[in-house]
């Protein structure tokens, strides 16, 4: 009998398509990078006037404050709180002397009232038009901070109201950062579609998103894949059947398209899906929000054939505008191994990606980002794997 056919992990086939991965434009990039700041630092100031409104001539402790703001009993909110004190720390806003959080000149000397806040919006949204979207979704989450950090509210809703994706969608689309990493991670699926149908020309590539959410990388992905369109049969997971229907709508042309809800934390066999029977699984901004990135690492690698191929687009390195707004939903403190992650955050750095993956089995990492940039100072990677052995990875 015919083992079935594997993609080759020789390490200078996996990672083909990023060594010569596509090159921004180096100025709207900048511009946007800039912009970005620009949007955090009206963020940081709207925060600090509001959070920093309790911290007393004498000084306050963490707790006085979580106290006198109201925050919520939950992890999660517990969570948030304290990142956003660190922020107000790292910014020069109040400092700890001993436990207690003082007022400084920076903090008394802020400009935040209505006037002054809209004026910066409107120069910001004037200067930086392409990151006009990123000052929307901001405004919508700091507008309800407080609300948020007492529990009264659910982020989530504020982000998405009405499940409305209009606050969120564009930030993972249409803007440099998010075309270019999407754009490698389809130039590194396509590669390899390519390869395999030249490699194996009765057979067809099994090939899974999970958390494939708005359809910003699936879109990507369904573009370069046309080519091979009727030798690829592509999946669209998402762990909210909200998603799923809105993709079977938007994609409800495409033959080569299935649709499941599919949680990646959880077994593949209890959810429908046959173990080690994919090609290649794609996952983008999603593998952080599990609440155990080496547990999900290996429910990955559980999909995947012998020598299949895990593609994951990630954030390494945190932001304070994603505090100040994806911070706001409880999704975003799930994570349960914060050994693993950067402080204050759920995200990992591109080394402890590595580790982690090469601890769940992984073989042949690779990580790119923009190039020219050293890798520790990437804001985000893609980074590729190949499933060791068969058998290795079955716990």
């Amino acid at each position: 009998m015919l083992a079935p056919p594997t993609l080759d992990v020789a390490a200078h086939h996996i990672a083909a398509a990023l060594r010569h991965p596509p090159e921004p434009d180096r100025e709207e990039y900048s511009r946007f990078r800039a912009g970005l700041e620009a949007v955090t630092d009206l963020g940081r100031d709207v925060l600090a006037a509001d959070l920093g409104g309790g911290v007393g001539a004498d000084g306050t402790t963490r707790a006085e404050l979580a106290e006198a703001v109201g925050v919520g009993s939950s992890r999660a909110l517990g969570r948030l709180f304290d990142a956003l004190v660190d922020i107000l720390l790292g910014e020069g806003y109040v400092t700890d002397d001993g436990g207690r959080l003082h007022r400084t000149e920076r903090l008394d000397a802020l400009d935040t009232s209505a006037d002054a806040v809209s004026h910066r919006a409107a120069t910001v949204t004037q200067r930086y038009a392409q990151v006009s979207d990123y000052l929307s979704l901001l405004v919508a989450a700091q507008q309800n901070l407080r609300p948020v950090l007492s529990g009264a509210k659910q982020g989530v809703d504020l982000l998405m109201p009405g499940g409305s994706m209009n606050l969120v969608e564009d930030l993972y689309k249409k803007n440099v950062q998010a075309d270019f990493y999407n754009a490698l991670v389809g130039e590194c699926v396509s590669e390899r579609a390519r390869r395999y149908a030249r490699r194996y020309p009765h057979s067809t590539l099994q090939v899974l998103e999970a958390g494939a959410g708005t359809g910003a990388t699936a879109d990507v992905l369904l573009r370069g894949l046309e080519p091979q369109a009727d030798r690829v049969q592509y999946y669209f997971t998402d762990i909210g059947d909200f998603f799923v229907a809105q993709a079977r709508r938007r994609y409800a042309d495409r033959r080569n398209v299935r649709f499941c809800v599919h949680d990646i934390e959880r077994p593949a066999e209890e959810q429908g899906i046959e173990p080690h029977s994919m090609d290649l699984v794609v996952a983008s901004s999603v593998l952080h929000a599990t609440r155990d990135v080496g547990r999900t690492l290996r429910s990955c690698a559980r999909l995947l054939k012998a020598g299949g191929a895990l593609v994951i687009n990630e954030l390494v390195h945190r932001m304070d505008y994603n505090t100040l707004t994806f911070g706001l939903t409880e999704g975003w403190w799930l994570f349960e191994d914060p050994q693993r992650r950067i402080p204050g955050s759920p995200l990992l750095t591109a080394a402890a990606w590595r580790e982690a993956l090469r601890e769940a089995g992984f073989c042949h990492v690779e990580v790119s980002g923009v190039p020219g940039v050293p890798e520790g100072e990437q804001a985000q990677c893609v980074i590729v794997a190949a499933r060791g052995e068969a058998g290795a990875l079955d716990d």
